[in-house]
């Protein structure tokens, strides 16, 4: 098997945990519209480009791949074996990147929450569940830095800020 066929599997692996999440998310924020007839096109947007990302990464998996990868021409990259960390950094990877999106659109959220309250002038209080809801988004981005950068990228990392 190839290193672009692996990624190729991966990314459309992606698209269809990314078409899903915006599905859910959108279904929500329909079912929201619908309780309190308020229309947020800010929302709609944010859950139909996600589904056009999906689609698009459904579709183009090959041309991600070689931007991914940097293969130019797919025949020249054939892999005998896979080693056990290679399949370890791959699936660190697609954690790492799962986590990512989580970090971002959950950031995205509180960003959005905060500044739709400061618009409205109303004081903004976080229950103990906001609370804890925003200390794990931090925990997984602490997660997702410890995953790109691996253990000997962490290590240095380590060591620079020691110094």
């Amino acid at each position: 098997m190839k290193i672009s066929h692996i990624v190729v599997m991966i990314i459309r692996l992606f698209s269809i945990g990314l078409g899903l999440y915006s599905l859910n998310s959108l279904v929500f924020t329909l079912g929201f519209y619908f309780e309190n007839n308020h229309f947020s096109i800010i929302n709609i947007t944010y859950n139909f480009s996600i589904i056009l990302i999906a689609i698009l990464l459904w579709f183009f998996p090959y041309t991600t791949s070689k931007i991914l990868t940097g293969y130019s021409s797919p025949e020249r990259e054939a892999v005998p074996s896979v080693s056990a960390e290679q399949i370890s950094s791959i699936v660190f990877i697609c954690l790492g990147t799962y986590l990512l999106f989580n970090v971002i659109s959950d950031a995205g959220y509180w960003i959005f929450l905060h500044q739709n309250a400061k618009q409205q002038s109303e004081i903004l209080s976080f229950s103990i569940e906001d609370k804890a809801l925003m200390f794990a988004t931090c925990l997984e981005g602490v997660l997702v830095v410890c995953l790109f950068l691996g253990k000997k990228g962490l290590l240095k990392t380590l060591i620079k800020l020691r110094q």
